[in-house]
């Protein structure tokens, strides 16, 4: 009885709004912080152009054609970036919220919550639907392990359209590496076939409930070099093209990789 009387609190403490209030109108860009539980304004960071990201051109028109509904009042849908590492997802939706606030008159505002803070989800929905503001709320890196299972299955029924859903004002972004959000569990050697099954399909519902899904994937060594010369100019670097070129080959190489960030990570050494 005591664990269930505790749940319920735990519940209805979730549904509470935070103590403080914050003011969404002096800054675009704001961070969760789970310490304070409040919102710390970001009035400056580090973000790629909408027009240096080379290689994703369907995956930028998409979001932008999605945000953009989204800040008219007209439908939308959230959204479930997956796919390689550093193949430009997180710096898809920054460049389109700066693009967009660029453009319009009515600034979008870009909130952040780290993937442990989800557990908070409730309490930000709550504090970002009072307010007149239009918010998109961005969580980097998606995944769950066995001690997620309960923010897991609250996200599920959130993104369901539930009668605890997204608020009109805000738009849910995550980025994953996983196109499918699978809580990863130890694993049992006497775990059964439909065990494993029930599992993949949990995941699978979850990733359904995003109405919007883009993949990512790394880049060609064409694409990979238009974006370190994107880079070049958009940093000033003085160098001969001559000379950049297998340079970020070499680099690629070493890295084992090629995508934007590799590329990125490649011109700030220069």
């Amino acid at each position: 009885m005591n664990v269930f009387l505790k749940r319920i609190a735990d519940a209805l403490d979730r549904l509470a709004p935070f103590d403080k209030v914050c003011d969404f109108y002096k800054s675009d860009a704001f961070c969760f912080d789970k310490e304070s539980l409040n919102f710390i304004a970001i009035n400056s960071f580090d973000y790629v152009p909408f027009e240096c990201l080379v290689g994703i051109d369907n995956q930028k028109e998409t979001m932008y054609q999605n945000t953009l509904r989204f800040l008219d009042g007209n439908r939308f849908n959230n959204a479930l970036l997956w796919g390689a590492r550093g193949s430009g997802k997180s710096s898809l939706i920054k460049a389109v919220v700066m693009k967009i606030n660029g453009e319009n008159k009515n600034k979008l505002c870009l909130i952040e919550v780290k993937k442990q803070d989800l557990k908070f989800l409730n309490k930000i929905i709550t504090s970002l639907s009072d307010s007149k503001r239009k918010f998109v709320l961005y969580c980097d890196d998606l995944s769950f392990d066995e001690n997620d299972k309960e923010i897991f299955r609250y996200l599920k029924t959130l993104l369901d359209g539930s009668l605890m859903s997204i608020p009109p004002n805000i738009v849910f972004y995550a980025t994953s590496n996983r196109r499918h959000l699978i809580v990863s569990e130890k694993q049992d050697t006497d775990m059964s076939a439909l065990k494993i099954k029930e599992n993949i399909d949990e995941g699978v519902a979850l990733s359904d409930r995003f109405g919007l899904w883009l993949g990512f994937h790394e880049v060609d060594q064409e694409d990979y070099l238009k974006i370190v010369f994107n880079y070049v100019r958009l940093f000033n670097v003085s160098i001969d093209e001559e000379n950049i070129v297998p340079k970020a080959l070499e680099w690629s190489r070493i890295r084992g990789s090629r995508s934007g960030r590799v590329a990125y990570q490649f011109v700030k050494s220069l």
